[in-house]
């Protein structure tokens, strides 16, 4: 007996296979790409949430840490101080769009939330916490329907990476761990958009052959190249100022940290200091000419900043109206005639407010890093006490904290 193949059978089935593996390849290729930026996503949330939490740590570590009676530290927040660490949190964490924190004690123990209802509840059988009290970083994507934010403000469909940051004692000891909702609902469409295109492109490969796959290939290399760049833009370039954002600001200031301490056997050839600066009376330009004038403000402020630096210094927006200016191998005289400088030409600055012109001032702090100090919390520290000293004596001023 002859076998015959017809040929349109053989033709459909092929067509049908084709059909079948292209279709396979362009949802297994979106489903990894998908992942990729996810995972790009939560990375980046998690880095930014451990910063924020050294950054509360600094600021707010009388609030939070408490030695027990071995000498050792813990994580205890006394209800009488809620209003306070609110007021802080608010403040602090308003540009970084966190909808909710909260502080765990080493027993699981919900010690602070900005949803007062869990305070005091343990957090039992939560293995992702478990992971935080073992020292382990431990972040995920989730998407809620409905979520309150610090302020009560409640939001709809966002997505939220979901991050616990362990907290370490002075000993390195897991003392207690951060839970910190960051908003990355802004991504939804980016990471859509990105799966679009990569498939698109995927598909012209498979159908146009090698030479336009080339083309196609090189093309969308680009656009990644672009959207990589455009984020890296966005996460170290404050989009208001031109100045490094306080993520970035606080990296610079960590490298020459480090970088004065591989050299701290001859402190006085390689200085490291800081120089807080604050807007004085900033509120009342907002209240009485609105906020784009204030944001002209900060523009012009930001401008003069940098015509007035050098190119090793470095300054970035440190929070809404005050900046953070690091000047590795400066004296603390150099540091005093460099804020001076940069204070007397901000208040040179005219600043349109709706045809009327005015005028601004600024208050700075300056402290020097010590040969002895571990890390740059109590130079950041000094400063700010030395801006509260500027402030607190007239404004309009530059005050050095040297002990």
């Amino acid at each position: 007996m002859t076998l015959t193949v017809n040929p349109k059978h053989f033709l459909k089935r092929l067509l049908r296979l084709s059909i079948i593996a292209v279709i396979l390849t362009l949802c297994g290729s979106a489903l990894g790409v998908h992942w990729v930026y996810q995972r790009y996503v939560i990375s980046n949330a998690e880095l930014e949430a451990i910063s924020i939490s050294e950054s509360i740590l600094a600021l707010e570590s009388d609030l939070i840490l408490h030695n027990d009676d071995q000498g050792g530290q813990v994580v205890d927040i006394d209800a009488s101080e809620f209003a306070e660490l609110d007021a802080t949190l608010a403040n602090f964490l308003i540009l970084f769009e966190i909808h909710k924190i909260k502080i765990f004690s080493k027993g699981e123990t919900i010690q602070y939330s900005t949803d007062k209802s869990l305070i005091g509840l343990v957090d039992k059988g939560n293995v992702r916490l478990e992971n935080a009290l073992r020292g382990e970083n431990d972040s995920k994507l989730q998407s809620k329907d409905k979520i309150a934010d610090m302020v009560a403000i409640e939001h709809f469909d966002v997505d939220v990476v979901e991050s616990y940051i362990p907290i370490f004692s002075n000993t390195n000891e897991v003392i207690g761990s951060f839970e910190i909702y960051k908003d990355v609902t802004r991504f939804r469409e980016d990471i859509r958009l990105g799966v679009t295109l990569t498939v698109a492109i995927l598909a012209g490969i498979i159908l146009f052959a090698f030479i336009i796959s080339y083309f196609l290939i090189k093309q969308s290399a680009l656009r990644l190249h672009l959207a990589q760049h455009k984020l890296h833009h966005m996460a170290t370039v404050d989009s208001l100022t031109g100045l490094y954002a306080r993520n970035e600001i606080i990296g610079i200031m960590k490298a020459e940290f480090a970088r004065y301490k591989q050299s701290v056997s001859t402190p006085a050839e390689f200085p490291l200091c800081l120089v807080v600066i604050d807007i004085d009376h900033f509120k009342s330009i907002n209240d009485n000419y609105g906020h784009p004038v204030g944001d002209k403000a900060l523009k012009a402020i930001s401008k003069c900043l940098k015509s007035q630096i050098r190119q090793k210094n470095a300054v970035g927006r440190f929070g809404g109206e005050e900046f953070l200016l690091v000047l590795p191998d400066e004296t603390i005289e150099a540091s005093l005639q460099a804020a001076e400088r940069i204070r007397q030409a901000i208040q040179e600055i005219n600043i349109d407010a709706n045809g009327k012109v005015i005028h601004v001032t600024a208050s700075m702090g300056i402290s020097a890093v010590k040969p002895d100090e571990d890390d740059y919390h109590n130079t950041v520290k000094r400063a700010d006490e030395a801006l509260y000293l500027a402030k607190n004596s007239g404004r309009n001023r530059v005050v050095v904290k040297e002990d």
